[in-house]
């Protein structure tokens, strides 16, 4: 910024060089060497609007005074007591100061001063009543003041030998006009009974609403003539801008601020604010009438004409996942243990459920009339109303069958709790239902229920090599079916972090083994393991085995990039690299989610930015903070933290790219592929490559781990399906032929070892088949399409 300020600095101060010449012949003060004292002493207050000049009193208009640590001096000090010439520049906010033979550049906001074309560092210059302050520095640097400093009386007396003051000289203080012009513009001097014409121009977006003069309004003139000047005096034209409305407003669910009709000015910028209420989310913003999406912030820049902006809501989606088993007080809800009153029971060949926990799980209010024995469900969006031993219900109004096939089917109570024909409920209130008879399982969700059993498969075989036998359990998956996904089980610990083995059963598992394979170089349990926007990613070159969005299986050797398309409040786009996600990194960047729950060190300088699913830069964190992800971070947003400033190398300056963000999509890629919604998980030595061994086992430093014997989990593909396949069998990474062995069960195209040994883990369709040993810090989980 520093460079920019300079830039326009010197542009208006060359462009003075012919203003100058006009102005000094215009007014032709200084002319008579008869009026002009050299020896000046100038006594100021701070807190008195009255400088004292040898024998003569000022009026500044406005006081010296102290502001964050530093002594500021009206500039009208500048002109009245050292006989300076003062002019404003408006359009570049710029002031320029020529006393004798020194010349010098300011700017309002600005912290530089230009002297004889050398830049300094100052304190900033701003407005007070119209009057640009400006900093001791720049009397003392710029003008060689001599001062002394009477600390009990709050006094600065100076002097300078550049100083030329001039009693006969009367002052006009045009103050500083904003979206306009008063042409001269400045601090002018006049000659004792001279006039002097001031000509006022609005710019072509404004009008003058007023000019005053020594605080009286003269109305809104273009013109004013001094006449017969003998005293000092004030100009001031009063410019307005037009005027806008913005039309705030939102739906129910939510607020939108500032709300209602909100007044703005041309040319400025008015930012809203979008909050759902708990138990809502954003549903849309629509600007104009045009929808934009579900942002949690939008700004109008340099706005020129009227708009409306709207805030949409909806009910935020829970998915909601009951399993109850026939004759049992037990049930599940989203995986959670729960107990019921009576249980889930079959009368008339269908299932009945208890109905006040079935309708509460399901979000709906239950009224209970006792004079008609009439139960009214309500969900919203809903409405059934049953009556005690009547097969009649009315749905949203409409009377209908609770059975069409069996008119004894009605609702009943037993053991004084109300029981109801689920799926006729479920249905009836939008929610599916699915019912295992061999399991005696009732399932009921408010997504479609996905049946995984044709998806997949379960084996054990046995083969020899060598005069030796191996035994494999085999979990064989069609990764195309709809509603089978694979994703990362985390440690609920958080990261490197190992947790009970039975804590990373994710609702609707089907099938679990353990997950990232040991380093090895440092002998720890590390890579990367990603998916379903979770995870953790290292930086470094290793075996990658992906399972696409579509099914379709891959193997990469190479290094995993992080890419951050970011777009700031200008529209300017840029990308920057990393290397990993809840991990050391290595681009000047790091990635987060809430699985990470150590805490980050937000240093001086860096900034710590929380991007939506989306990518909506939601919030940003710019000073000196600690900070833990695991508490700041929502489901699936993102926290990035930027700690490089320098754009040495290849690096860039990320510091300033994710402060200005208001946009940041984040893309996985790897040999230029791209896996940002894909299942992967990386630093697997390969054992099968392209469906053949792979003898290359000696690459892999880590001769310990490598040839150490023990159980062991490889995910598979033979270009179609995936396998798990599991060996109980004592097996040495190195030391055993183990992609020879492998192909003995069949054909692979590639074969990857998981983590083995103590961690070896095996779940399949609601039992663990190989327990581990010790605590896990990841799995690979396959769950059906349920929440």
């Amino acid at each position: 910024m520093r460079k920019l300020h300079l830039t326009i600095i010197l542009v208006f101060v060359v462009s003075f060089t012919i203003s100058f010449s006009t102005f000094k012949t215009l007014f032709a003060f200084g002319t008579d060497s008869s009026t002009k004292v050299s020896d000046v002493l100038l006594k100021l207050q701070i807190g008195s609007s009255k400088m004292y000049v040898n024998d003569s009193v000022f009026d500044l208009h406005v006081a010296p005074e102290v502001s964050n640590g530093f002594t500021y001096i009206p500039i009208t000090a500048i002109s009245k007591g050292f006989g300076g010439l003062v002019e404003w520049v408006p359009d570049s906010k710029g002031i320029i100061v020529t006393v004798s033979d020194i010349k010098i550049g300011l700017q309002v906001d600005g912290d530089f001063a230009v002297l004889s074309g050398n830049v300094i560092s100052i304190p900033p210059v701003y407005l007070k009543n119209g009057i640009p302050m400006v900093p001791l520095k720049v009397f003392t640097d710029g003008l060689y003041v001599a001062l002394t400093w009477d600390a009990v009386n709050q006094t600065i007396t100076m002097s300078s030998s550049k100083a030329v003051f001039d009693p006969n000289m009367k002052w006009i203080t045009v103050i500083y006009p904003s979206n306009g012009w008063i042409t001269p513009s400045g601090i002018i001097g006049v000659k004792l009974n001279d006039s002097i014409t001031f000509n006022i121009t609005p710019n072509m977006y404004s009008k003058i609403t007023d000019v005053k003069v020594d605080g009286a309004s003269v109305g809104a003139v273009q013109v004013y003539t001094f006449n017969n000047v003998i005293s000092d005096h004030v100009l001031e034209a009063v410019f307005t801008l037009p005027s806008y409305k913005i039309q705030s407003s939102n739906s129910i669910g939510g607020f939108i601020s500032p709300s209602g009709n909100i007044q703005v000015l041309f040319g400025e910028s008015k930012t809203f604010t979008i909050v759902p209420n708990e138990g809502y989310v954003i549903k849309d913003v629509k600007v104009d009438g045009i929808s934009i999406g579900p942002f949690s912030q939008y700004t109008f820049d340099n706005i020129n004409s009227d708009h409306t902006i709207f805030a949409e809501f909806e009910k935020e989606f829970k998915a909601t996942y009951i399993t109850l088993t026939i004759g049992s007080k037990s049930a599940t809800i989203n995986g959670i243990n729960t107990n019921l009153e009576v249980p889930a029971t079959i009368i008339e060949n269908r299932t009945y459920v208890p109905l006040r926990f079935i309708a509460e799980q399901m979000g709906c209010e239950v009224n209970w009339d006792g004079s008609q024995r009439k139960i009214t469900i309500n969900n919203g969006a809903n409405k059934i109303e049953l009556w005690i031993g009547k097969n009649m219900a009315l749905v949203n109004g409409k009377f209908t069958p609770i059975d069409s096939t069996n008119s004894k089917v009605v609702p009943l109570i037993s053991s004084g709790r109300t029981l109801v024909p689920i799926r006729f409920i479920s249905e009836s209130l939008g929610f599916y239902v699915d019912y295992n008879s061999g399991k005696k399982l009732v399932s009921i969700s408010n997504t479609p229920i996905v049946n995984l059993d044709g998806a997949v498969g379960y084996l054990e075989k046995t083969v020899s090599y060598n005069g030796k036998s191996y035994s494999f359990k085999i979990i064989k998956i069609d990764p195309k079916v709809k509603g089978v996904k694979f994703v990362p089980s985390l440690s609920i610990n958080g990261f490197n972090k190992g947790a009970d083995y039975k804590t990373f059963l994710l609702p609707n598992t089907v099938v679990m083994v353990n997950g990232l394979p040991f380093d090895t170089n440092t002998f720890d349990v590390s890579g990367s393991i990603f998916g379903n926007f979770n995870g953790e990613i290292e930086a470094g070159a290793s075996e990658t085995f992906i399972i696409d969005p579509n099914g379709n299986c891959f193997y990469e050797e190479g290094r995993i990039e992080v890419n951050a398309d970011t777009v700031d409040t200008n529209g300017v786009r840029d990308t920057l690299t990393t290397y990993s996600v809840n991990s050391s990194s290595y681009g000047g960047f790091t990635v987060y989610t809430n699985w990470y729950k150590d805490d980050i060190n937000i240093g001086y300088g860096e900034v710590f930015v929380i991007i939506s699913n989306g990518g909506e830069v939601v919030s940003k964190i710019n000073s000196p903070t600690i900070i833990n992800p695991s508490k700041v971070l929502k489901n699936g947003q993102f926290g990035v933290h930027a700690y490089q400033h320098s754009t040495a190398h290849w690096i860039k300056d990320t510091v300033s790219i994710f402060s200005n963000a208001t946009y940041v999509n984040l893309r996985i890629m790897i040999n230029g592929r791209d896996i940002t919604n894909s299942f992967f998980v990386q630093s697997c030595p390969v054992v099968v490559k392209d469906g053949r061994p792979f003898t290359g086992a000696d690459r892999y430093p880590d001769s310990f781990r490598m040839t150490k014997y023990g159980a062991r989990v490889f995910i598979a593909t033979d270009g179609g399906y995936v396998y798990f396949i599991v060996t109980p069998t004592a097996i040495s990474l190195r030391n055993d032929p183990i992609g020879d062995i492998i192909l003995k069960l069949g054909y692979f195209k590639y074969v990857l070892s998981l983590d083995g040994g103590g961690s070896t883990t095996l779940y399949y369709k609601d039992k663990f088949i190989y327990t581990p040993g010790r605590n896990l810090v990841t799995c690979v989980a396959v769950v059906s399409g349920n929440p």
